[in-house]
């Protein structure tokens, strides 16, 4: 059996509120810190607890998504 990764998308990894009219710019700056936070603290563990390099370079790639959206909404 082969296994396929498939590219992840922006909108797969995170939530919509980055993008919602309703919400301020610091209501949504503070949900990004908080969620950037939860995903650094995420890889800590995983790199913890030996976990594949395929795992934690996954994660990264999210966090990385993350920080580039917060870059474009807090900007």
């Amino acid at each position: 059996m082969v296994l396929r990764r498939q590219k992840s998308q922006p909108n797969d990894t995170m939530n919509t509120y980055p993008f919602d009219a309703s919400m301020g710019p610091r209501q949504k700056r503070n949900l990004l810190e908080k969620e950037m936070q939860e995903r650094v603290s995420l890889i800590a563990e995983l790199e913890k607890a030996g976990a594949s390099e395929l795992k934690i370079e996954d994660e990264r790639k999210k966090l990385q998504e993350l920080e580039t959206v917060a870059y474009k909404v807090i900007l």
